[in-house]
């Protein structure tokens, strides 16, 4: 009952009725848009609404407007198998995973991030991802270059976006410096949308690539190091006072270092 009095109260029902005829259009205004408003965040807090079909396994549910295929457990396995080799993985923690298959679909529920292969909702932890075809393992985003990754890497990375916010908070994992928030995603995925072989050249080389997908690919690899090579834990890797320009450094010569073994 005490939501539905504070719900009245926003939209502003029990106050006075306006007076003049420009007062009620306003208000007819003012409630219209309090409506949308309050039915989006429903929308957000409840997508299942618009997705038919689903599919549970270990703690990870698919959802998708079209049916799934066969594979689609097996697919859930591999997901399970990275996330697992995190040391934040929790297994009471369950994730839910939203395909939207429909560029206009993710925007609605990604409307800063409408390039990129998925988002994890800060406010729900629910799992958006731009375009998927479970039956071959991949997704894609709405992009012209480098997009196309394997689906089971791609929810991986998703899914520790939200084992970290569970792990610190929402706060803090809005604070932390990106390239160790996503360069960990990344690292616990194993993998990038940006082609190996030719990042390694470029770290290497001293070459440099101004997509979002390199900058991703560094980020990796400074993780990489800092965890493989430094043996860093995850709560030291974000308990302060790296320097990402110095760790990229290090993390360059240790590359070199490796082509020449």
């Amino acid at each position: 009952m005490n939501v539905f009095k504070t719900i009245i109260k926003v939209i502003g029902l029990n106050r006075e009725k306006p007076k003049t005829r420009a007062g009620r259009i306003f208000r007819w205004a003012e409630l219209g848009v309090a409506i949308l408003v309050f039915g989006y965040l429903l929308l957000l807090a409840f997508p299942q609404v618009l997705f038919s079909y689903s599919i549970s396994e270990a703690g990870i549910t698919l959802y998708a407007r079209q049916p799934f295929p066969d594979n689609a457990g097996e697919v859930i396995r591999k997901i399970n198998a990275i996330i697992d080799k995190s040391e934040l993985q929790d297994k009471k923690n369950s994730y839910r995973i939203f395909i939207c298959n429909s560029q206009l679909m993710f925007t609605l529920f990604s409307p800063v991030s409408r390039r990129s292969f998925g988002i994890s909702s800060r406010f729900t932890n629910h799992i958006f991802l731009a375009q998927a075809e479970v039956r071959e393992n991949l997704a894609f985003r709405y992009g012209a270059e480098n997009n196309k990754r394997a689906f089971h890497t791609v929810a991986a990375h998703e899914i520790v976006h939200v084992m970290i916010r569970k792990k610190v908070g929402t706060i803090k994992d809005y604070r932390l410096p990106r390239w160790i928030s996503e360069g960990y995603c990344e690292y616990v995925s194993a993998d990038s949308s940006f082609p190996e072989a030719e990042g390694v050249r470029l770290l290497i080389s001293g070459g440099q690539n101004d997509s979002a997908s390199f900058r991703y690919f560094v980020w990796r690899k400074m993780v990489e190091y800092l965890i493989d090579a430094q043996g860093y834990s995850f709560a030291r890797l974000i308990g302060g006072g790296l320097n990402p320009e110095q760790v990229k450094r290090e993390m360059v010569e240790w590359l070199k270092a490796q082509k020449h073994d």
